[in-house]
C-alpha cells in the first residue's frame, strides 16, 4: 500500500509541477479580478502553487491534538507535498491544521450518502471525526473525514449543499490538477469554481 500511495504522490507531484510551469501570473490580467495576479486557476493567487512539506514532528503534533492517526493517504501528502498548492484556497497552512484539530477529530463522522444534512449557519464547531483542510469561501469548507466509516473521504460543508460524503483525499485533489490543465489547455474554465466540486456535492435546490 505505501509503495502504491507513493507512486500516486509522485504523479500527483508531477502533474501539479506542469501545472505551475504552465499558469505563470500576469499581473493584473486576472480572470478572477483585475487586482490579482493573472492566473487562471482559481486560488492560484493566494497559493501561487507553493508547497511546504510537513516534518515527521508536525504531523505527529497534528496527529496528538486530534486523538487520532491522519488517514494514511493525507498523511504522506502532508509528508511528499505538504501544504499550500490545492483546490480552491489550497490546503491549510500547518498552524491552521493544529488549530482546528481537537479530540473531536477522534469520533466518528455522523453522516453517510444516505443522510441529507444542512449546515446550520449560526453553528460554532465543525461535526465531530473531521478536520478542515481547504477554505472554500462563504463560510464553506472542505473537511478530512478522520473517523467513521468514511474515514479519508472529503466532504464540503457549506450552507447551500448536502453534506455528504464525497472522493477519497488524493481522487480529488488529483481530478483538480488533471481538470485545471484540461481547461489551461482548452482555454475553457469549468463551471463554478473548481472542477473537482462537481463530484463531492448536490445542491439544496
Amino acid at each position: 500500500m505505501y509503495w502504491t500511495l507513493r507512486r500516486r504522490l509522485v504523479d500527483i507531484a508531477t502533474r501539479l509541477s506542469v501545472l505551475r510551469d504552465r499558469d505563470r501570473p500576469q499581473p493584473g490580467k486576472s480572470v478572477y479580478g483585475s487586482h490579482l495576479d493573472g492566473y487562471e486557476t482559481f486560488g492560484a493567487s493566494h497559493h501561487r502553487f507553493q508547497r511546504q512539506p510537513l516534518q515527521r514532528k508536525q504531523i505527529r503534533a497534528l496527529e496528538k491534538a486530534m486523538g487520532v492517526r491522519l488517514p494514511d493517504e493525507f498523511r504522506l501528502f502532508l509528508k511528499w507535498l505538504g501544504t499550500g498548492a490545492g483546490p480552491y484556497y489550497g490546503i491549510r497552512p500547518f498552524d491552521e491544521l493544529l488549530e482546528a484539530a481537537s479530540p473531536a477529530c477522534a469520533r466518528p463522522f455522523p453522516w453517510t450518502e444516505a443522510d441529507t444534512f444542512w449546515l446550520d449557519e449560526d453553528r460554532e464547531t465543525d461535526p465531530d471525526g473531521c478536520l478542515p483542510i481547504i477554505t472554500y469561501g462563504c463560510g464553506d469548507e472542505i473537511v478530512l473525514v478522520t473517523a467513521g466509516q468514511h474515514r479519508g473521504r472529503v466532504v464540503h460543508l457549506g450552507l447551500d449543499f448536502d453534506c455528504v460524503p464525497g472522493l477519497d483525499f488524493l481522487t480529488f485533489y488529483d481530478v483538480w490538477v488533471i481538470e485545471s490543465l484540461t481547461a489551461l489547455h482548452t482555454g475553457m474554465r469549468p463551471a463554478g469554481r473548481d472542477p473537482a466540486a462537481r463530484m463531492m456535492w448536490r445542491r439544496r435546490y
